[in-house]
């Protein structure tokens, strides 16, 4: 007689950050559950991520902006995971579409924050700890959930099998010997990128200095990063690749360094040295490099910071002191600490 398999399904349909730093937490569920069947329900932009994890058996795409906008249409796109029959429902996310969501899909086991909007609909109820890092968060929700240092997992991401022969050839070009700092001048959100003039001083520093500098991000951000690479050696990279294809580029750089990006965790989980700039946020909300590699930079002392959680698309005060009063020299010194283990 075949033996039914617990069936488990995980809703992050969060920004792309918190996708990266949900894959430890779904790593240690499968290994309390090793003969669990997993599925994640996730944004499109996070699909591939889901996909390159090693304890993922499916990834569900949400397409929470576009065709499953209407809760009509997530009440529709629930009832039909609903006959899956999953034995267990963890929701990692918080809004009232995750909620409605979670409620239209009869799992009888569920869990999701105290915090969450329409919390009622959980069986269980896990407690937010706003003062700890994402990843220990998240940690709530399994059995035994680690203390101390134990939680430190990093992300799992194969990049190396997702790789055709051809851009894996092409990435082998790239790595020419010369020391790569990879630099991640964006963000989704204005108010936590770094000024321009400072990072193109950044990068002028580390060519100056015989390392080969790349530049990542996605194709929105290429004209930007084409203006910071201007009279520079910078290789600009920004929308070339896929998130994995960057993972593979990230794990033979010697240092990253970013904004308070998805950028960030990627380093994390590449296990290299990561620098996070901090403009318009702070490193107390959780998600700063929790690896033993990691660093950060942040003007802790205005009284203007942090003026929101997600960043903003423009400053409040209309002055931008947490960018532009950090100065490169700085981000600089902070760098090569990274690179000296320190």
């Amino acid at each position: 007689m075949e033996i039914l398999k617990d069936k488990l399904l995980v809703i992050q349909t969060s920004f792309l950050g918190d996708s990266i730093l949900s894959l430890p937490f779904l790593q240690l569920l499968k290994k309390e559950n090793p003969d669990a069947i997993i599925h994640v329900i996730c944004t499109p932009q996070s699909a591939e991520i889901f996909e390159a994890s090693p304890v993922v058996d499916r990834v569900i795409p949400l397409d929470k902006k576009g065709v499953h906008k209407s809760i009509l249409k997530t009440i529709g796109f629930a009832k039909q995971l609903s006959e899956e029959h999953y034995t267990k429902l963890y929701s990692l996310h918080r809004s009232f579409r995750t909620s409605v969501l979670v409620y239209f899909t009869k799992v009888r086991e569920t869990y999701g924050y105290n915090t969450a909007s329409a919390s009622f609909v959980y069986k269980h109820k896990v407690e937010y700890r706003s003062k700890y890092h994402e990843v220990r968060r998240l940690m709530g929700f399994l059995q035994n959930s680690p203390g101390d240092d134990e939680w430190k997992v990093l992300p799992e991401i194969d990049s190396v099998n997702k790789q055709t022969p051809e851009k894996d050839a092409y990435m082998n070009s790239l790595f020419t010997g010369k020391r790569i700092v990879a630099i991640a001048p964006g963000s989704v959100w204005e108010t936590k990128v770094y000024p321009e003039e400072h990072f193109k001083t950044v990068v002028k520093y580390f060519s100056d200095h015989d390392y080969s500098v790349i530049l990542l991000g996605g194709k929105n951000e290429r004209e930007a990063c084409e203006r910071i690479a201007k009279d520079t050696e910078a290789l600009n990279l920004c929308g070339v690749f896929s998130l994995i294809d960057v993972h593979r580029i990230l794990r033979e750089c010697v240092l990253l360094i970013c904004n308070d990006s998805a950028l960030a965790h990627l380093g994390i989980s590449a296990n290299i040295p990561v620098e996070m700039i901090y403009c318009s946020t702070v490193p107390e909300f959780g998600f700063y490099p929790y690896h033993n590699k990691g660093g950060y930079v942040s003007m802790d002392e205005l009284t203007c910071k942090p003026c929101g959680i997600h960043g903003r698309h423009a400053c409040p005060k209309k002055h931008f002191n947490c960018g532009y009063l950090m100065q490169p020299e700085t981000v600089i010194k902070k760098a090569e600490k990274l690179l000296h283990g320190e």
